[in-house]
């Protein structure tokens, strides 16, 4: 086995046991230099199968050999590196990539293809920093802590002009850093891409979790660099990745589903991305919904040592729970989207209100709005308020009658916040969407269940009881 080949077998099996779960001998495989592309050969079952990769993208290069090598399904659990989640991208670095990348990084540079080995290390040391400020500064600090070689070391210092106008933006806020990161698109040199795909990410972690709308037409030149082979395809994913979630979270129905079909055909976090994506079509009404679902059930069982590690499976609280719950709560969510949009609402709106109250939602956004602005026909409105009572008879099937169970929990600890934020999200949605309807029985029905449920669950306060007492009145 080659020296390359051997620090790649060194990566490759730390990606199996820390990322999917998977312990197991690498099998022998050759690999070819061809330019910046690594050509992998491996045999399975007796036929021989070609990986064609970059190192400087090695999550998805990893991926990739494994997903020609264990039986399906496999995909890659994640590739944000920013905020929480990216922690454990730091750790995979820290603990079983570094050493292994820093010697493949030298077999390329010995080939002739510096500029791979560069990004490599431009990764592994941080040089772009996060809002343009590099963590290191001095030649020691490189060559010393990261281990860049002195052959290397103008490329990986070098500054990108992204993280110049970054580092020089007039305004430290959302509008002002992504306006400075808009001027880098188009730059053609793999630092200065992987610089403003980093950056984006960044800013997308930071800040679009709460004002992602606001910024995702600015924001969609990153999905332009999801495809790109090398390191800034890799970060690129990952900050779509966190992107589709962010405005999936926010009912940000149609502008969420482009982020996550770039991370679902990208392999990244398939399963739930998808189980997003087929929230956000249920509510836009797209009948490629059920592919979404059909999808879900096929990549559910991919290996994913996330979950080994006692971390949810599900991004969010709501949706905790097996296959049947996340179904119910994503028809509920859609039923509710579908009823406002037949009475000329906006979602989005909606749901700023209720977490920040009426002026401070709307503050800033009344431009948005404008645009967005749809007041159905009478004909399309009758056709969604069918279709949205549909989906809330299909969330309450699918749930099933133990959803609305009150028996008190036995959870260690009285209170059982899965169950109280899974019933929030299926009852709430439901009662919202029949409220919008006129059925103003099956919302009371529904604001109840959710109230009870709170209090089996040993969830303290008056949850729905507010609009249990609203309804019922004006029954």
């Amino acid at each position: 086995m080659s020296k390359l080949a051997g620090s790649l077998s060194a990566v490759f099996a730390g990606y199996a046991e820390f990322w999917l779960g998977v312990s197991r001998p690498v099998p022998e495989f050759r690999v070819e230099v061809h330019g910046p592309d690594l050509e992998l050969t491996v045999e399975v079952d007796g036929a021989e199968r070609r990986v064609v990769g970059r190192l400087s993208a090695y999550a998805v290069l990893a991926h990739r050999f494994w997903a020609a090598v264990l039986p399906p399904p496999v995909v890659i659990p994640s590739l944000i590196r920013e905020g929480n989640e990216g922690r454990d991208w730091a750790q995979f670095d820290d603990e079983h990539a570094g050493a292994p990348l820093r010697e493949a990084a030298a077999c390329l540079e010995a080939a002739g293809e510096r500029t791979e080995a560069a990004l490599v290390h431009r990764l592994l040391a941080a040089t772009d920093g996060d809002w343009g400020v590099p963590p290191w500064t001095s030649d020691k600090d490189y060559t010393g802590h990261h281990q860049v070689p002195v052959s290397l070391l103008a490329e990986v210092q070098r500054r990108s002009p992204v993280v110049d106008r970054i580092a020089g933006r007039k305004s430290w806020n959302a509008t002002g850093t992504v306006k400075a990161l808009q001027a880098g698109v188009g730059v053609s040199d793999p630092f200065d891409r992987l610089a403003l795909a980093h950056l984006s990410a960044h800013a997308i972690g930071e800040w679009m979790w709460s004002e992602g709308l606001k910024h995702d037409e600015a924001l969609r030149f990153l999905l332009a660099l999801t495809t790109d082979p090398d390191a800034a395809g890799m970060v690129a994913l990952g900050g779509a990745e966190d992107m589709g979630l962010a405005l999936a979270r926010q009912r940000a129905y149609a502008e969420a589903i482009p982020w996550l079909t770039a991370c679902i055909d990208g392999g990244v976090r398939v399963a739930e991305l998808a189980a997003a994506r087929h929230e956000c079509r249920l509510a836009v009404g797209d009948p490629a919904a059920d592919d979404d679902w059909a999808l879900v059930e096929r990549t559910i069982g991919a290996p994913d040592a996330k979950r080994n590690r006692g971390e949810a499976y599900w991004n969010d609280v709501r949706f905790s729970g097996g296959l049947a719950a996340r179904r119910a709560v994503a028809l509920a969510r859609a039923a509710e989207a579908t009823a406002l949009r037949a009475a000329g609402e906006d979602l989005w709106l909606v749901e700023q209100v209720r977490r920040y109250g009426r002026d401070t939602a709307r503050k800033g956004i009344e431009r948005l709005l404008k645009k967005q602005a749809y007041t159905p026909g009478d004909d399309e409105a009758a056709a969604l308020r069918a279709r949205a009572q549909d989906l809330c008879e299909q969330a309450l099937r699918t749930a099933g009658p133990e959803a609305a169970d009150t028996t008190p929990t036995t959870v260690e600890g009285g209170k059982d916040r899965e169950r109280f934020f899974r019933a929030n999200a299926l009852f709430g949605s439901v009662g919202r969407a029949r409220e919008a309807l006129g059925d103003r029985d099956g919302a009371l029905a529904a604001y109840t269940a959710a109230r009870d449920i709170a209090l089996a669950s040993g969830i303290t306060g008056d949850w729905w009881d507010g609009d249990v007492q609203r309804v019922g009145n004006a029954a």
